[in-house]
């Protein structure tokens, strides 16, 4: 952990925002080179690749484990692992029940959860439209997928071979590094107006999280604590998404 902070906090690291998120994209963009070079090693059929296998696998287990440690202090920092861990009892005990609702009384008695859940829950709802770059990032991420998705259907036809494995492969690619150079523009024009490289990391993580739980937090209306509206996202107005001040 001190190695992390030390690449984020230390002088081996800039201090400007721009530049933590600039080291911070390209990591991910890494990432993403390392993962589409591992998957093309294990699926290729030409031999001479294949042998490249084992380095393949052990370079992305070194890459995915320090993106992994990377992220879980960026998320102490921002203190999103604070929220995602209040909200935990609450999205236990919704799935449970929903799933309860759903085998006793069906499908039609699901969806009235989730619109009974959307009404609770509106004024929260509201705090989230307020990010707007951060809600079409999401769109945009959103439709780059479909569209990748779409593509791969119409090129495969439901059919693999080692062409259509490659091009699901590059499609695949091209989908990270497209989702990766979103996230950079995003995350440049929030730091140019004024937030933290934490805190825009921040809000990339928690409006999607929020909307799903949401969705199905239908026991946000009851005045049990680890459960209310209240207790989870503050008194009406508050804008329980911003970073809580370091004490």
């Amino acid at each position: 952990m001190s190695t992390v902070k030390a690449c984020l906090d230390q002088n081996d690291f800039s201090p400007k925002e721009q530049s933590r998120c600039n080291k911070f994209i390209s990591f991910l963009a890494v990432f993403a080179l390392v993962n589409f070079f591992f998957q093309y090693t294990l699926f290729s059929t030409d031999l001479s690749i294949r042998t490249f296998l084992k380095p393949a696998a052990l370079l992305q287990v070194v890459v995915s484990l320090s993106l992994i440690v990377v992220s879980l202090y960026i998320y102490y920092k921002n203190k999103v692992l604070h929220y995602l861990l209040r909200l935990l009892p609450c999205v236990f005990v919704s799935m449970i029940l929903m799933n309860i609702v759903s085998n006793i009384l069906g499908a039609a008695a699901l969806v009235l959860w989730f619109v009974a859940s959307i009404y609770v829950n509106r004024k929260y709802f509201k705090i989230l439209a307020l990010r707007k770059n951060y809600l079409r990032f999401i769109v945009w991420c959103t439709a780059l997928i479909i569209v990748g998705s779409v593509i791969v259907a119409a090129l495969t036809r439901g059919i693999a071979t080692p062409s259509t494995v490659n091009m699901i492969l590059f499609i695949g690619l091209v989908e990270g590094l497209g989702s990766t150079a979103l996230l950079w523009q995003l995350l440049s024009k929030e730091i140019a107006s004024g937030q933290t490289f934490y805190e825009a990391i921040r809000y990339t993580v928690l409006i999607p999280t929020t909307f799903m739980f949401l969705l199905g937090g239908l026991l946000t209306a009851l005045p049990i604590k680890f459960f209310s509206g209240e207790y989870l996202f503050g008194e009406d107005g508050n804008d329980y998404l911003q970073m809580p001040e370091s004490k």
